[in-house]
């Protein structure tokens, strides 16, 4: 079953009912511009979800938190780095820099978090692919819908009254220099209130305090009230600076929209990538293998012809300019192409040679 809509027609909390009451397993992806997240199910129950754009990342959280050291967090990320596809997790609970339930609450924070962050948006559009399933070596869960959804209705109550004061996740709030009792604070506002410079923004403030943006408006909220913080302004986007920061963004988002399956909004994040950098070779090589996968051979190999053209076209530019010339039929071409692969360290890929054979049968 595939379903897709639009936000503005369709609730997020009416399609998780949907596929609650189902039981059904797959994949729903929601997205909005400049953002995009993920919902797995697996019968019903949500298994894993996260946002792409997401800063907060899981070493840096338990360091902020005081979970773990930051030097075991460093000496497991280095591990990591010869473990490909191994989860700094695992890491962390083999070298026992952490506890299973430490682990295992913070994982579940992360993934309500995230379901509740993609039950406040009101604009964007959602797709349903059944049967898609969440990766094996995440942690999964089996939360239940219907509790996620009364803590997300919950909160979206809350934050009708927090956004009398707290506006925007721009907004951008300074201390105010009064004498307080630290135990007449909340654990989010003891670690809030001492973040407030009238720099950061509340994006920024949930980033450096280990929060989530919610937690960081309520406190906020409260400090307001009790004449502890005022509201300076807004944060100014940033411009030249913040590029590579943008071309990560909109790369991040292309590959999550092409996971999927939303291929014409991950051509627009590739197309925009090559606004802000037209020598990108890797945006070139997401649009010909994005275009490949739709069967638009002629439109593939004229992309992946000009990244091929440019000083850092890999292997892998040459392989998928190989297949598509192959399918317009220029075979001399394609041979090229796939022998030019196979020099730039390709020779060894099953994939590649796979093509290469598939070419000579085609030429006799």
């Amino acid at each position: 079953m595939a379903i897709r809509g639009s936000l503005s027609e369709a609730g997020l909390s009416d399609v998780l009912q949907l596929l609650a009451l189902g039981q059904k397993t797959g994949c729903l992806s929601v997205a909005r511009p400049g953002d995009f997240g993920s919902i797995f199910f697996e019968r019903g129950r949500v298994v894993s979800a996260s946002l792409v754009n997401r800063r907060d990342r899981l070493g840096q959280s338990l360091v902020r938190v005081g979970a773990v050291d930051e030097a075991d967090v460093r000496a497991a990320l280095a591990e990591q780095a010869g473990e490909p596809g191994t989860r700094l997790g695992e890491v962390l609970l083999r070298r026992g820099a952490i506890d299973q339930a430490t682990l295992d609450r913070h994982v579940r924070e992360h993934v309500e978090d995230a379901v509740y962050t993609l039950l406040a948006w009101t604009e964007g559009t959602f797709s349903f692919e059944a049967d898609v399933r969440a990766d094996p070596r995440d942690r999964l869960l089996a939360l239940d819908p219907g509790a996620l959804l009364l803590e997300g209705a919950r909160r979206a109550d809350e934050l009708t009254l927090i956004a009398t004061e707290v506006q925007g996740s721009d907004a951008v709030f300074a201390g105010v220099a009064a004498p307080v009792d630290p135990a007449t604070l909340t654990p989010e506002q003891q670690r809030v209130l001492p973040l407030l410079d009238g720099r950061r923004d509340i994006a920024r403030l949930a980033d450096d305090a280990g929060l989530g943006e919610f937690e960081v408006a309520r406190a906020l909220f409260d400090l307001l009230r009790r004449g502890l913080a005022r509201r300076i302004g807004r944060s100014v986007p940033a411009e030249a600076s913040n590029a590579p920061a943008r071309l990560d963004e909109h790369r991040n988002l292309g590959r999550a929209f092409a996971r999927a399956g939303m291929l014409d909004i991950a051509a627009r994040e590739f197309r925009r990538v090559l606004e802000l950098h037209p020598s990108d070779v890797d945006a070139r090589l997401q649009l010909g293998l994005l275009a490949l996968r739709e069967r638009r051979w002629s439109e593939a190999a004229a992309v992946l012809g000009e990244a091929s053209a440019l000083p850092a076209a890999s292997a892998a530019v040459f392989h998928a300019l190989g297949l598509a010339r192959h399918r317009i039929g220029a075979l001399a071409e394609a041979e090229e192409a796939f022998e030019e692969a196979a020099r730039r360290e390709g020779a060894r890929d099953p994939r590649l040679a796979t093509a290469r054979a598939a070419l000579a049968v085609t030429r006799g």
